[in-house]
C-alpha cells in the first residue's frame, strides 16, 4: 500500500511547482546515475570533449539528460527538447512539421531552406546533420542527449558557431534486451516503441529499435463560414496539425579483437503530416484592407484569427501537407593503439522533404490567394578521423582530427498567387565541399590547474545554381516561361533594360578560417571547479540562391547571387561547477559575453516572389547568465531547475535604404533592429518524488514547468522606418511569453510473473494549462498585402503509457 507519510509532501510539491518555470528535464543528470556517498547525486559521464569525462570536471557549459529521463518524459525527438538547457529555444519551421529552428544564446538560423547552414550543430552518434530541413527525426532508443553551449570548433568536425546538440544512442550489448511500449491519449493519439538487442556471438551484437506516432489533428477544417461563391473559395476537409510518423534504427557492433570495435547503424524516419498555419493579420492600408483605397476586393480580412490563441476550427482551400523521408548509414571504427585511440566515423545521410507541387496554404483562407510548396532533395557524406590520447603520465591529454564533408541539394518551389493569376517557378541547387583540421590539448600544469589550447582550420567551397521563371503574370501566360534569373553554368540574367546578359557574379566561392580556443580551469576541490574560456565560432558564407529578382535584393540583377561573408562568434565564458552537502546539491553557473562579427541576418521579403535574403548586418553583442541546479535533499526526492538570462543587441547594423531620396545608400540602424528567438528570460523547474517502493515496484510522482519570456519570430525592426518599407516590425513578429506545465505518475519495476519481465505504466499530461498561444510567425510584406501567418503551441494532451522490459 502507499506510504502515507510521503503523500502530503507530494501535494506540497505539486502546489509549489504550480508557478511559471521552464523545461521538461533535469539540467545536469546523465547516463551514469550511480549514487554518491550518502545518497547524493552520482557522477555524470559525458563525451562533450570527445572523450569520457565527469561532467563536473568539463570546463564547458553543457547540459545532459539520461535514458531514464528521456523515457519518463517521452523526449525522443529534437522538437521536444526545448528547455532542457538555459538559453535554448527550439521551434518547428513556419508551416512545416519536419524542420526546426534551433537557437542557442541568441544565435539561430531562421530560414530552413537547404541553402543555409545552421547556427547550432546537430549530431547523431557523432555524425553531423547538415540542414534544418528534415531535422525532426525520431529515435527509439536514446542513451542521452548533450547540449553544449558556445563555440565547439576545436572538438567537432563541422563548424559550431553557437553550440551543439548531440544525440547518443544505446549501442548493442552482450545481454538479451527486449522492450515494448504502447501509448494512447486524447486526440486519438497512439504510439508504440520497441527494442530488441541480441548477442549473436561473444564478439557480435545486434539491436533493432523503432517507434511510431499517430494522432488526429488539433484543428478541424470546416466549410467556409462566410459562404463566398465557388469561383472565389473552396473548402478542404480533414484536420490539421495531425501526427503520422515512424522510425526504425538497426545497429551492429562487432569486436573482433580487444582493441578494435566496429559500430554500424542505419536509421530511417518518415513523416506524413498536415501542419496548420493560421492567418494572424493583414497589413493596414494594403490590398486586403477594406478601408484602404488600394483594396483589391478579396475579403481576406474575414479570416483573420482573433487573439493570440490557436483556433479549434479553420477554413482553407488546401489541407496543407508536409512529408519527409530521412535515412542514414554510419560506420564508426575505434582502435586502441595502446598509446592512443584512433577513431574513424564514415557517414552518409539522405533527406527528402516535400509539400507537393502546391501543397501549402500560405494565406490561411478558403481563397487561393497565396499557395506554395517545395520539393527538397539533399544528401551528404562525411568522413572524420580522430586521435585521442595522453602522454607524460597523463599530464597532457589531446584530441586531434581531420574532417571532410560534401553535400548536394536541389530545391524546387512553385508558387501561385491571386487566384492563380500569378504563377512562378523557382529552383535552386547547391554543392558544398568542406575540409577541416582541429586539435585541442589539455596541459595539467599542477594537480589543480589545467590549461587548454586548441585551434581549428576550415576551408569550404560553396557552389549554387538558381533559376527563376514567371509562368503567368497580370493576365498574360508565358510559353515558354519568362526567365528572370538563370544562374547556371551557361545562364543569363535579366537586366533592368529588359535585355538578357551574362551574369557577372560567380556562383562558386571558397571561405577559409582559423579559429582558436583557450581555457584555464582550476579544481579547488573535487567538488569545486572554476574555468575561464575564450573561443571563436565560425559559420561559412554562401550565396543568396533563393532570392527572387533584383527588387528583392536591392541590387542589380547581374549581382543577384552576391555572396555574404562568414560569421564569427568571439565568445568569453566564465564558469563555476560546484557540489555541496555530500553531493546532494549541484550548482553550475556560466556567464558569457559574445561578440558576433559579420552577423548573418536572414530577412524574408516579398515583391514578386516569397523569398529570403541573407545579409552581413554588422556586429552584435550578446551577454548572459546561466544557472543549473540539481538537488536531492532526501533520498526519495529530486528537484531540478535552470535559469537563463539573455541580453542581445546590435552595435552596428548596416542596411541598404530602399525608399526615399537616399535610396541605394547604407545606414546604420542598429538601434532599430532586434535579435529573433532570443527571449530575455528562460526558466525551468521540476521534481521527481518517490511515493512508494516495494516488491510490487516503485511509484513516482513527477512535475515540471517551463517559462519563456516574450521574443520575436524573425528578424525585423522595433518600429516602422519608411526608408525600409519591406522590413517587418516587432509588432508583427512578437511572440508572447508562455508557460507550460507537465505532470506524470509512473509505476515502474512491476514483476510480471516468473518470466523475468518487468512492467511499467504511466499516466501523463502535457501543457496542463492548455496554453494555445502563438509560437512562430512569418510576414509576406506590403506587396502581398502584409499577410501575417502564425503557428501555435500544441494544446493540452494526456494519456496512458504501458510497457515492459527484459
Amino acid at each position: 500500500m502507499f506510504n502515507e507519510t510521503r503523500m502530503p509532501l507530494g501535494l506540497i510539491l505539486a502546489t509549489a511547482f504550480g508557478t511559471p518555470v521552464l523545461a521538461q528535464v533535469p539540467p545536469a543528470t546523465a547516463d551514469a546515475m550511480a549514487e554518491g556517498s550518502g545518497g547524493g547525486i552520482g557522477e555524470i559521464i559525458v563525451t562533450a570533449q570527445r572523450r569520457e569525462q565527469a561532467l563536473q570536471k568539463v570546463p564547458v557549459a553543457v547540459s545532459t539528460v539520461n535514458a531514464a529521463q528521456i523515457a519518463a518524459r517521452r523526449l525522443n525527438n529534437i522538437d521536444q527538447i526545448t528547455g532542457i538547457a538555459p538559453n535554448l529555444v527550439i521551434t518547428t519551421g513556419n508551416g512545416s512539421s519536419s524542420s526546426t529552428q534551433i537557437a542557442v544564446r541568441g544565435s539561430v538560423t531562421t530560414n530552413n531552406t537547404i541553402n543555409y547552414d545552421p547556427a547550432v550543430g546537430l549530431y547523431l552518434d557523432g555524425v553531423y546533420v547538415g540542414k534544418a530541413a528534415g531535422s525532426v527525426f525520431d529515435i527509439g532508443d536514446l542513451e542521452r542527449v548533450e547540449v553544449l553551449r558556445g563555440p565547439q570548433g576545436t572538438l567537432f568536425g563541422r563548424n559550431t558557431l553557437a553550440g551543439a546538440i548531440s544525440f547518443v544512442t544505446r549501442k548493442p550489448g552482450d545481454k538479451l534486451r527486449i522492450e515494448g511500449e504502447l501509448t494512447y491519449g486524447n486526440y486519438n493519439a497512439m504510439a508504440g516503441r520497441g527494442v530488441l538487442n541480441v548477442p549473436l556471438a561473444d564478439t557480435l551484437f545486434i539491436k533493432v529499435s523503432g517507434q511510431f506516432q499517430k494522432r488526429d489533428g488539433f484543428t478541424k477544417l470546416v466549410p467556409d463560414p462566410f459562404g463566398l461563391p465557388a469561383a472565389l473559395a473552396h473548402s478542404a476537409t480533414g484536420r490539421l496539425d495531425d501526427r503520422d510518423r515512424y522510425s526504425v534504427m538497426g545497429q551492429v557492433r562487432w569486436q573482433p579483437t580487444d582493441a578494435l570495435t566496429l559500430d554500424y547503424s542505419y536509421d530511417l524516419s518518415h513523416t506524413n503530416e498536415h501542419p496548420f498555419t493560421g492567418l494572424f493579420g493583414i497589413g493596414s492600408g494594403n490590398i486586403f484592407d477594406p478601408n484602404s483605397p488600394n483594396y483589391s476586393g478579396l475579403p481576406l480580412y474575414l479570416y483573420v484569427i482573433p487573439g493570440d490563441n490557436r483556433p479549434k476550427t479553420t477554413s482553407s482551400d488546401i489541407r496543407t501537407r508536409d512529408r519527409s523521408r530521412v535515412y542514414g548509414h554510419s560506420l564508426t571504427a575505434s582502435y586502441d593503439l595502446g598509446f592512443a585511440t584512433a577513431k574513424s566515423i564514415t557517414a552518409y545521410r539522405n533527406v527528402t522533404t516535400h509539400q507537393g507541387p502546391l501543397g501549402q496554404d500560405l494565406d490561411g483562407s478558403p481563397m487561393a490567394i497565396a499557395t506554395g510548396g517545395y520539393v527538397n532533395h539533399y544528401s551528404q557524406f562525411s568522413q572524420e578521423l580522430q586521435l585521442t590520447g595522453a602522454v607524460w603520465d597523463d599530464r597532457i591529454s589531446y584530441v586531434v582530427g581531420g574532417y571532410y564533408y560534401r553535400d548536394n541539394g536541389q530545391a524546387d518551389g512553385p508558387q501561385s498567387y491571386f487566384l492563380g493569376a500569378t504563377n512562378v517557378e523557382t529552383k535552386l541547387g547547391l554543392r558544398s565541399r568542406a575540409y577541416a583540421a582541429y586539435g585541442q590539448v589539455d596541459f595539467k600544469a599542477t594537480e589543480k590547474l589545467t590549461i587548454t589550447g586548441g585551434v581549428r582550420w576550415t576551408s569550404e567551397r560553396k557552389r549554387v545554381n538558381r533559376l527563376y521563371q514567371v509562368v503567368d503574370s497580370g493576365g498574360f501566360h508565358f510559353d515558354p516561361p519568362l526567365t528572370v534569373v538563370d544562374i547556371t553554368p551557361d545562364g543569363q540574367c535579366y537586366q533592368p533594360s529588359g535585355l538578357y546578359a551574362p551574369c557577372s557574379s560567380p556562383n562558386q566561392r571558397t571561405f577559409s578560417n582559423v579559429s582558436p580556443t583557450g581555457i584555464i580551469a582550476y579544481q579547488f576541490t573535487s567538488d569545486l571547479n572554476v574555468y575561464a574560456k575564450y573561443a571563436v565560432g565560425f559559420r561559412s558564407g554562401s550565396f543568396n540562391a533563393d532570392a527572387g529578382p533584383s527588387a528583392d535584393t536591392a541590387n542589380p540583377a547581374s549581382d543577384i547571387l552576391r555572396y555574404y561573408r562568414p560569421e564569427k562568434n568571439q565568445s568569453v565564458e566564465l564558469g563555476i561547477k560546484s557540489r555541496f552537502f555530500d553531493r546532494r546539491l549541484t550548482i553550475n553557473i556560466a556567464a558569457f559575453y559574445n561578440t558576433e562579427v559579420d552577423k548573418q541576418v536572414a530577412s524574408f521579403v516579398g515583391v514578386q516572389s516569397a523569398s529570403t535574403i541573407n545579409n552581413n548586418a554588422g556586429k552584435g553583442r550578446v551577454k548572459g547568465l546561466e544557472v543549473e541546479v540539481d538537488a536531492r535533499p532526501i533520498d526519495i526526492l529530486r528537484v531540478y531547475g535552470t535559469v537563463g538570462l539573455l541580453r542581445a543587441r546590435f552595435s552596428r547594423f548596416l542596411d541598404t535604404i530602399t525608399a526615399g531620396p537616399d535610396a541605394g545608400t547604407q545606414a546604420d540602424v542598429a538601434n532599430n533592429r532586434y535579435y529573433p528567438k532570443s527571449p530575455r528570460t528562460t526558466i525551468s523547474g521540476g521534481a521527481d518524488l518517490e511515493v512508494f517502493k516495494g516488491d510490487r515496484g516503485t511509484i513516482t510522482l513527477s512535475g515540471d514547468a517551463q517559462y519563456q519570456s516574450k521574443t520575436f519570430a524573425l528578424p525585423g525592426a522595433y518600429t516602422y522606418d519608411p526608408r525600409f518599407p519591406l522590413v517587418a516590425t516587432a509588432a508583427s513578429y512578437a511572440i508572447p511569453s508562455s508557460s507550460l506545465f507537465n505532470a506524470r505518475i509512473r509505476w515502474d519495476d512491476v514483476p510480471l510473473g516468473a518470466s523475468g519481465l518487468k512492467g511499467y505504466a504511466m499516466l501523463w499530461g502535457k501543457n496542463l494549462g492548455n496554453n494555445r498561444k502563438v509560437n512562430n510567425k512569418i510576414e509576406f510584406g506590403p506587396n502581398f498585402g502584409g499577410l501575417l501567418n502564425a503557428n501555435y503551441l500544441d494544446p493540452r494532451t494526456y494519456g496512458v503509457t504501458m510497457g515492459f522490459k527484459y
